[in-house]
C-alpha cells in the first residue's frame, strides 16, 4: 500500500492510528485503523496498514455528521 497520510491519537491505553493510502496494484483508496505501541512511527504505520481494521467510508461519514453543530 502506498501511504498517503497518517493520523495519530494518543490516550491512556496507547496510540491509535488511521492510515490512508492506495492499493499498489489497483490504485483503490483505502484506510485502516488500529492500535500501535507508539515508539516508531514507520513501524506503527506498517503494523496498522497490514493488521488494522478497514475503515468503512459510510461510518466515517456518520461520525462527521454527528460532529456537526
Amino acid at each position: 500500500m502506498l501511504i498517503k497520510k497518517r493520523y495519530w491519537f494518543s490516550g491512556y491505553f496507547g496510540t491509535i492510528g488511521i492510515i490512508t493510502g492506495e492499493d499498489d496494484r489497483t490504485g483503490q483508496k483505502k484506510a485502516y485503523i488500529g492500535t500501535a505501541p507508539g515508539y516508531d512511527e514507520d513501524a506503527d504505520t506498517k503494523l496498522i496498514a497490514t493488521k488494522g481494521s478497514p475503515v468503512v467510508p459510510a461510518i466515517m461519514a456518520e461520525i462527521v455528521e454527528d460532529l456537526k453543530p
